[in-house]
């Protein structure tokens, strides 16, 4: 649906850059690994990431489910950067490192 045509531009774009980086294991991989969502109500269903910019009262709210698995933290540091932290939640049933619990 065209709900989840910008979230999948930006998967693509992330794990674009993810596979950039040295594969000398100096930094683990990160990608999202089970489930983004963003509430419908919150980006319109003809949205486009290219041309559209939220104001700080209407940004999207991102749940990243499994946010401890391979992806989740790096996609997480990556959109809090462009949604603010506040934003952005990361859940799992393991409990983070607390380099990442205070980030």
């Amino acid at each position: 649906s065209a709900e989840i045509m910008p979230v999948v531009w930006m998967l693509r774009r992330v794990a674009s850059r993810m596979l950039q980086r040295p594969a000398c294991g100096c930094q683990a991989p990160v990608l999202p690994s089970r489930f983004l969502g963003t509430s419908p109500q919150q980006i319109p269903a003809d949205a486009n990431f290219h041309s559209t910019s939220f104001s700080e009262a209407d940004q999207p709210r991102v749940l990243i489910t499994g946010g401890l698995g391979q992806l989740g933290v790096g996609l997480a540091s990556f959109l809090r950067k462009r949604f603010g932290k506040d934003n952005v939640i990361l859940s799992d049933i393991r409990k983070p490192p607390e380099h990442v619990f205070l980030s």
